[in-house]
């Protein structure tokens, strides 16, 4: 059984989706998450919510979808770094009560290299339906 192509109404739908519920949770006002478990688990949550988003994107085909799959999945990982800064930027706003810190932005670099790997590896596998030529 394949997944669904690039590009698919799935997945952009799922990146919008999912897109959305990570600025919100990013933005919560005040939230603090603790473990007992582990000292910083946010830092895990943003390894793992990033590497997501940057998968999500990269499915979606929105960046460079007709570029070759490397390309595409580069151009991905800059766009996706690029939003971890600005997400994390705009968690120093006072009014937000988050903290914006060095750390959490490696770990969601950390999580877009993650999830462009993932990417890469699921664009190359033959897992995922071609996708439809383009019209001509």
């Amino acid at each position: 059984m394949k997944l669904p192509a690039p590009g698919s109404i799935l997945w952009r739908s799922g990146f919008v989706i999912y897109a959305l519920a990570l600025a919100i949770a990013t933005h919560w006002p005040r939230l603090r998450i603790e473990s007992e478990l582990m000292e910083r688990p946010d830092i895990l949550i943003h390894v793992v919510a990033f590497g997501v988003w940057t998968l999500a994107l990269n499915l979606a085909a929105w960046v460079c979808a007709r570029a070759p799959q490397g390309r595409r999945v580069a151009a991905g990982a800059i766009v996706a770094a690029l939003y971890a800064c600005l997400d994390e930027g705009t968690q120093a706003i006072p009014a937000l009560g988050r903290t914006a810190a060095w750390d959490d932005l490696a770990a969601d670099f950390s999580g877009v290299l993650l999830g462009s790997v993932v990417a890469y590896g699921l664009l190359r596998s033959g897992l995922l339906k071609p996708a439809s030529p383009a019209p001509g």
